[in-house]
C-alpha cells in the first residue's frame, strides 16, 4: 500500500503519487489533476533524458580517449572474473567501480545532463568577474561554469 495510516491523522506516503495528492501546497491548497500529471511528466522526462545524456557522452568521451576506455574495460573484466556466471552485480561491485565512477562524473562536469541551474545569493559575493548582492539570483550554465578557468584551472582537460 502506498498510503498508509500510521496513528490517528498522520500517514506515511511512500510514493510521487500519493505525496502530490495529499500534500498542499504554502497556502493549504492541493494540486488538481492537471497539475500533478504535469509533475509525473517532468519527473519521467527528466528521469529519463538526464540518464540517456549521461551514458550517451560517456561513451562518446571514452570513444575519443581510447586510454580511458582501456582503464573502465580492465576494471569492469576485473569484477566480471569475480562472478559466478549468470551471477547479477551486487553493492559491493559497483563501489569497486571506482575508475568507471570517475569517468562518468568527468563526463557529467562537460557535458551536464541539466544545463541550467538557478542559485541564489546568501551573502554578498565576488565570483569570477561578478558581484552578486545577497538575495540576488542567477541562472548557471553548468556545462560553461565547469569549464572555467577562473574556477578550474585545467578545465578544459579530460
Amino acid at each position: 500500500m502506498a498510503v498508509q495510516q500510521k496513528n490517528k491523522g498522520s500517514i506515511i506516503i511512500r510514493d510521487l503519487l500519493s505525496h502530490l495528492l495529499v500534500t498542499p501546497d504554502e497556502n493549504g491548497k492541493l494540486m488538481n489533476d492537471v497539475e500533478i500529471a504535469d509533475k509525473i511528466v517532468g519527473q519521467l522526462i527528466a528521469g529519463y533524458d538526464t540518464a540517456s545524456t549521461t551514458i550517451t557522452f560517456i561513451l562518446k568521451y571514452l570513444a575519443e580517449h581510447p586510454h580511458f576506455y582501456d582503464e573502465v574495460f580492465k576494471e569492469q573484466m576485473e569484477i566480471a572474473k569475480s562472478k559466478e556466471p549468470g551471477q547479477s552485480l551486487n553493492w559491493r561491485n559497483i563501489q569497486q567501480m571506482r575508475y568507471t565512477w570517475h569517468v562518468a562524473c568527468e563526463a557529467m562536469r562537460l557535458a551536464p545532463p541539466a544545463p541550467l541551474a538557478f542559485k541564489e545569493a546568501f551573502n554578498r559575493l565576488h565570483f569570477c568577474g561578478f558581484y552578486y548582492s545577497k538575495s540576488m539570483e542567477d541562472m548557471l550554465e553548468c556545462a560553461l561554469n565547469s569549464q572555467k578557468s577562473c574556477i578550474l584551472p585545467k578545465s578544459r582537460e579530460i
